[in-house]
């Protein structure tokens, strides 16, 4: 059994997370899953939006996996030795697994929202999905709601023009921003910041009265506070799911990349008191 109280050592790896506003929530996961399979690991979130910086510390420091955030997931693509299909059709990288000095791009947004939506069993017929954002988790969403083949999908952001490299299908629509609250849409994902504890352009992606006419939410946040939309959902009875499953299920899939293991889900969820 490993003494956790003397790590980090000369033997240990090394796993790391670059955000603008790092939080708590990756660093418990794989924490907690290195205690549970006995592994001689250190995960630590690090706090880095420029981009040079980030690349400074790709590049030069010894470690065995990163997890990305944005806006890094799509300004350090091009810097990456080795993409995954999945990051490459996404244009967005979110993991880096360091093997010999060469870097290895993933993207496991993509794994957790395709698991999550699959879960749901959806109609595809019925279902008509709006997502909200135009960065690379949204580009991820829609790059899985175009894999599951969803029928009927909108786009919405403040700026469409940034849609323009996106291969929409022709079916799939872009909605102006103002518009959004307009659309038939029954399913709502949010993958834009808002709802985010340190973002305050806007207090919620939708309206109380439109969020009456979704089915299901889905909201990438991850928000230590509920925030107004979550509030609004569970007010509605609302089937809701927040950033921290989202969360929960791609950190598991990094922590599979990183070390070559799987962790018991039971386990974790027991040990992080896992919040939906």
């Amino acid at each position: 059994m490993i003494n956790y109280s003397k790590i980090p050592n000369n033997k240990t790896s090394l796993c790391i997370s670059l955000a603008s506003f790092p939080g708590n929530t990756g660093s418990k996961l794989h924490n907690s899953g290195y205690k549970i399979l006995d592994l001689n690991y250190i995960y630590l979130p690090i706090k880095c939006a420029n981009y040079n910086k980030a690349l400074n510390i790709i590049k030069n420091l010894e470690f065995k996996g990163c997890s990305l955030s944005m806006p890094l997931k799509q300004k350090l693509l091009n810097s990456i030795d080795k993409l995954d299909a999945i990051s490459q059709k996404t244009g967005s990288v979110n993991t880096i697994l360091k093997k010999k000095n060469k870097l290895y791009g993933f993207n496991t947004d993509y794994y957790a929202l395709h698991r999550l939506l699959k879960e749901k069993k959806l109609n595809l017929e019925n279902s008509k999905i709006l997502i909200l954002g135009n960065g690379g988790v949204a580009k991820t969403s829609y790059e899985v709601v175009k894999d599951l083949k969803f029928k009927t999908v909108y786009l919405s952001s403040r700026k469409l023009k940034k849609y323009k490299d996106w291969k929409l299908k022709k079916k799939h629509k872009l909605i102006e921003w103002k518009s959004r609250n307009s659309t038939s849409a029954n399913i709502l994902i949010n993958a834009t910041p808002i709802g985010m504890k340190n973002v305050t352009v806007e207090k919620t992606p939708v309206l109380l009265k439109v969020l009456k006419k979704f089915h299901k939410i889905i909201d990438f946040t991850v928000n230590e506070n509920q925030n107004i939309l979550e509030k609004n959902s569970k007010k509605l009875k609302k089937d809701y799911t927040s950033g921290y499953k989202l969360s929960f299920y791609q950190g598991i899939k990094q922590f599979n990349i990183y070390t070559g293991k799987k962790v018991n889900e039971k386990k974790l969820i027991k040990t992080l008191r896992f919040k939906k």
